[in-house]
């Protein structure tokens, strides 16, 4: 005969009476019913009647399903236990919140759940069930308030999950408290990576400020990433008094250092113009070493003609002629002869007495007649390309009768010399103003420097990529109003929550990352290690991207590609940046 299990329900034969298998036996179920205030009943409601400041309360327990004895819960059961209490004991807190239940009643149940939620295993459990209902808390509070455009991403979006998960955890004795250590928290963690990140190889940069940093231009942090939270943030800084200047002078010091390179780019060969502050002198200068490096050509005697390698002698009365089947317009082939005829008589009134430094001169006052040209919209169609052709011709002329060595010099004078008048253009358009031109200045007198729409279209042009980087890199991008003043109402919400409720945890943190953060703006040693860390200049890290390299050079393109995910997942950076990659 099969052995009846314990806890098995049954009736007796004759009387009906509802019986359970207990120890072997069949009793009543009355008689096996669990008493008020029992063990038994204890441990079915997971009521336990223990102080929640004791040391050691009573060994939590259950009534086991097999033989309804009491008996402690196993390590396994305890974490189970716990993980159900901490996420019960966050969803009564969130419900206490929004004033779904009282306060009494989470009070009620943080004591309740104490013996299990206090010890271990139970407060692993506990711990695991807490962060998986805070999950969802502190991700719905952040991106909402991103979404809203009520913080930035990043650090502040963390520090805003942090402070809604820390006011939930807390409960309703402590949630000013939590909300501040989480608030503090929150946003640290996603710092601490990224200044790991930072130290390691330094902060990501656009290409334009790399290419910038690369020749010297010293850059704030939030032009490195015009684009990004921390650039918009620093050009909202500008508009807060007594900060603002210095933030705004700290900006400006880049865009005088590339000012520098532009002249630098349109100086002669063998001339190294000085950085000044104002770039009217820097012009002058730069006119005058023109004029110096010009010299070597002039003095010669010429002859008004175009003395080819073969042939016979092309008088230039002949060589500037218009064409009748020029390409262009009767307006745009009578714009150019009526230019170059004014020439031509010039040039018959001087006879014999013709010199190099007339033609320099001829061949300067058509270059100017062109680019005038460039910049009218209803030029006359034709005349540029006609006039070009001449100044062509007038070199071609010098070239034959100069001595060689001379024609080479003079070529590379000629060279930079049409990045001379882009900077002069520049300036035509900045009038009064002491700094100089600006980005989109500079920008304007690029295309208008540059021979036909199409180059320009193309990426072509004089200094292009100078121009490409400064308006990219030093062009504000939102204007300077009250909105920007309002860009900064959470970073100092924020930075005044941390020091206030988080007390002198949240001071001394607040002060850590503001005086870290004006680092990179100060002029001395301090400042220029600052930098030299946030664009990956200093010794080790450019000893760490060597080391970089070599790895991944013993990895295939999907090797590397499957360990930067993986290392990626925890927060390490073993990659590199789009320029770097090999």
């Amino acid at each position: 005969m099969a052995e009846i299990k314990e806890g098995t329900i049954g009736r007796h034969k004759k009387t009906g009476e509802q019986l359970i298998r207990r120890d072997g036996k069949w009793v009543p179920v009355e008689a096996a019913s669990i008493k008020a205030e029992s063990p038994e009943a204890a441990a079915m409601t997971h009521t336990v009647a223990s102080p929640v400041g004791e040391q050691r309360g009573p060994t939590p327990f259950t009534v086991d399903k097999k033989t309804g004895k009491v008996r402690p819960l196993s390590g396994i059961e305890k974490a189970v236990y716990g993980f159900g209490l901490g996420a019960r004991n966050i969803g009564l807190n969130a419900a206490e919140m929004l004033g779904l239940t009282s306060p009494e009643r989470v009070r009620e149940a943080q004591a309740e759940s104490a013996p299990i939620t206090r010890r271990f295993p139970g407060n692993v459990g506990a711990f695991v069930g807490e962060t998986a209902a805070l999950l969802p808390v502190g991700m719905g509070a952040g991106g909402a308030a991103t979404r809203l455009g009520m913080v930035p991403r990043g650090v502040l979006a963390g520090a805003a999950e942090g402070a809604a998960q820390g006011a939930v955890a807390a409960g309703p004795d402590d949630r000013l408290s939590g909300l501040a250590m989480g608030f503090t928290t929150g946003g640290t963690l996603p710092s601490a990576k990224r200044m790991a990140q930072l130290l390691a190889r330094g902060r990501d940069i656009t290409p334009s400020a790399r290419r910038l940093t690369e020749r010297g231009v010293t850059l704030t942090p939030g032009q490195m990433q015009p684009e990004s939270t921390y650039g918009q943030i620093e050009e909202a800084m500008m508009a807060v008094p007594g900060l603002g200047p210095r933030i705004k002078a700290a900006r400006e010091r880049g865009w005088a250092q590339t000012q520098s390179l532009i002249a630098k780019e349109a100086a002669p060969p063998g001339y190294t113009p000085q950085p000044r502050s104002d770039a009217n002198v820097m012009f002058r200068e730069l006119m005058e070493a023109y004029d110096d490096a010009y010299e070597v050509g002039k003095g010669y005697p010429m002859l008004p003609v175009i003395r080819p390698a073969t042939g016979p002698d092309v008088p230039l009365i002949k060589a500037l002629q218009v064409p009748r089947g020029a390409r262009g317009t009767d307006e745009g082939r009578q714009y150019a002869a009526s230019v170059l005829n004014d020439e031509l008589s010039s040039l018959k009134g001087l006879g014999s007495k013709l010199s190099s430094d007339d033609l320099f001169a001829m061949r300067s006052r058509i270059r100017a007649e062109v680019r005038e040209l460039r910049k009218r919209s209803n030029a006359p169609f034709g005349a540029e390309d006609i006039l070009t052709n001449a100044e062509q011709k007038i070199t071609a002329a010098l070239d034959s009768q100069l001595p060689p060595n001379v024609v080479q010099q003079i070529r590379a004078i000629d060279s930079k010399y049409g990045n001379f008048k882009v900077i002069e253009n520049a300036l035509y358009r900045a009038k009064e103003r002491p700094e100089g031109f600006t980005p989109a200045q500079f920008s304007q007198a690029v295309r208008e420097g540059t021979p036909s729409r199409m180059g320009y279209a193309a990426g072509g042009g004089r200094m292009r990529d100078l121009s490409k980087a400064g308006t990219q890199v030093f062009e504000n991008r939102q204007p300077q109003t009250g909105r920007m003043v309002a860009t900064l109402a959470p970073i100092f919400g924020a930075g005044g929550a941390a020091a206030t409720l988080g007390g002198l945890p949240g001071a001394l943190a607040a002060g850590a990352f503001t005086g870290a953060a004006a680092l990179p703006y100060l002029k001395n040693a301090a400042g220029d290690v600052a930098r030299d860390v946030l664009i990956g200049r200093t010794a080790p890290q450019v000893a760490l991207r060597n080391v970089q390299r070599k790895i991944r050079r013993n990895f295939t393109p999907q090797e590397r590609e499957t360990v930067a995910r993986l290392l990626a997942t925890q927060g390490i950076v073993f990659g590199a940046s789009l320029e770097e990659q090999e």
